[in-house]
């Protein structure tokens, strides 16, 4: 579980998550900022509760790397301080993982956006995996709502040099024949609340971290071509989002009405690509090296 920033949600999803563990071979980490009380509501959370003290806005990547590396688990699954996990959310995923699908990912639901910028980060991040959806082979994935046999994962040494960059690792093991599956049976909710100043910084910054990353594989062509159509991307988008959200006959009053701010968002996303792009990769040292890791006992296996 990652948390970049404190979240007047942390409390509910954390306790939340401890109370499926408990009983279960489950261990939940904890990497990022949240408040030094987190889990405490909740007897027994020590036994499955490991915490990894990060600095507010760390880059995510580094922050699911360091969770990634400290879980111990054979199943990985991946969410964050802002969603609100189904009560049998840990159980599915172990249940689903009992077949040979190797990344499976599930449904997100909205929990609560009560303004249009809510709204619009949503349906950026999560709208194609809004319910309803029909379990099967995805192209993509949620980021709050993945799990990996561990066999799939990046080995640790790699982790800490470069972080994890999930769509990249999608796209690498797509490349490799491994299919990624979507279940509707595995199920969260979004809560994320943002301001329009932050989700703009957000999606630039995304954007531009991902191009970096991308352009550490690629020569100057490919990186030039995908320089040259940032410009189009807003409408790739968009045209995505809708295409994915109005067939499920859900929200879609708050999408129109929050399209200005999605199309702003994505446009961010699409400068941040362009800077990215051409920068290329620059410096990747790691930020997992200044670290320091506090746990209040280790999870069990």
């Amino acid at each position: 579980m990652s948390a970049q920033q404190r979240s007047f949600h942390e409390h509910r999803s954390v306790s939340n998550l401890i109370r499926q563990a408990l009983g279960s071979p489950a261990q939940i980490v904890l990497a990022g900022s949240f408040s030094q009380t987190i889990g405490r509501d909740v007897p027994g959370s020590e036994d499955v509760l490991t915490l990894l003290p990060f600095p507010e806005n760390t880059q995510l990547p580094f922050l699911l790397a360091a969770g990634i590396s400290a879980a111990r688990g054979d199943i990985v699954a991946l969410t964050d301080i802002d969603t609100e996990p189904d009560s049998d959310w840990v159980t599915s995923i172990l249940k689903e993982h009992e077949s040979d699908d190797v990344v499976i990912g599930g449904v997100v639901d909205v929990w609560s956006c009560q303004t249009l910028t809510n709204w619009a980060s949503y349906f950026c991040d999560y709208g194609q995996f809004m319910p309803p959806v029909t379990t099967g082979i995805s192209n993509a994935l949620a980021g709050n709502n993945i799990s990996f046999k561990r066999a799939a994962l990046p080995p640790n040494s790699k982790l800490k040099e470069v972080g994890f960059w999930k769509t990249l690792w999608c796209q690498s093991l797509e490349s490799r024949g491994i299919r990624l599956k979507l279940n509707s049976n595995i199920r969260v909710s979004s809560a994320k609340s943002t301001g329009l100043v932050q989700l703009v910084a957000r999606r630039f910054e995304n954007g531009r971290s991902f191009a970096v990353m991308r352009a550490a594989e690629i020569g100057f062509w490919r990186r030039l071509i995908f320089a040259l159509g940032t410009p189009v991307l807003p409408f790739v988008f968009l045209k995505r989002t809708f295409a994915a959200v109005i067939p499920k006959r859900r929200h879609r009053r708050e999408l129109f009405a929050s399209t200005p701010i999605m199309t702003l968002a994505f446009a961010a996303w699409s400068a941040g690509e362009l800077v990215g792009g051409v920068a290329g990769k620059g410096s990747r040292k790691s930020k997992l090296q200044n670290v320091v890791t506090r746990d209040r006992r280790p999870g069990r296996t």
